[in-house]
């Protein structure tokens, strides 16, 4: 039973933090991406982070494994990162 209560204090700890991140990584690709202005893609951005974010805690609660759950969020977040540093190089030149 030890390690059942383990699992579930890892998973609610990469939802929290994980999410977190994915989550606001998205604001910031939203807001370089959308065609409109940067104050409106960043709130449109910001409100979409509460969806993304419920999406992201129903997969980790949901998924089989916690390597896949770790795997699959380190990916997003360095896809993530990698489109906003391209966007943000875009955008200054």
């Amino acid at each position: 039973m030890h390690k059942y209560r383990l699992m579930v204090l890892a998973r609610c700890l990469i939802a929290i933090i994980s999410g977190f991140l994915i989550a606001n990584l998205s604001i910031a690709l939203l807001a370089f991406s959308l065609p409109m202005a940067f104050a409106r893609a960043t709130f449109l951005g910001f409100l979409l982070s509460f969806v993304i974010w419920l999406v992201f805690v129903i997969y980790v609660f949901s998924a089989k494994s916690l390597l896949r759950i770790f795997i699959w969020s380190s990916l997003i977040m360095i896809m993530q990162f990698i489109l906003i540093t391209v966007f943000k190089s875009w955008s200054l030149s």
